[in-house]
């Protein structure tokens, strides 16, 4: 099952910026580090899509908007889990997180989202 689920954006000013994360205790399973690392691989392509990584405890699945909007949608899995197993929901499920983040309504549904995507 997925550790959980996060939304960060890059702001020029500050670098990076989490916006929401589900289940609230999340921020103990990834680092600023960590997601300054997914920042600067979605740079490397500059495209709309998914890619993935692994660290030392978790691996994790990123949706990137693309440079127009500079969002992130990750899920963080435990390291058995395969990421590709979960690519087709993520993307699914981050489109309509993004269409919702100018009204913040995204934030009610992640909880939601995240019972979704873990019950693949």
């Amino acid at each position: 099952m997925p550790e959980g689920l996060l939304i960060f954006e890059w702001n020029e000013r500050s670098g990076v910026e989490v916006l929401a994360a589900y289940p609230n205790e999340l921020d103990t399973k990834y680092t600023n580090r960590t997601l300054i690392q997914i920042y600067n691989m979605a740079q490397h392509t500059r495209e709309t899509g998914i890619s993935w990584m692994n660290t030392d405890a978790v691996n994790l699945l990123s949706f990137y908007t693309g440079p127009e909007m500079e969002f992130f949608v990750v899920l963080l899995l435990n390291m058995l889990e395969d990421p590709e197993d979960f690519e087709d929901k993520v993307e699914d499920f981050a489109r309509i997180i993004i269409r919702n983040i100018e009204n913040e309504k995204y934030k009610e549904m992640l909880p939601h989202i995240y019972e979704k995507i873990s019950n693949h």
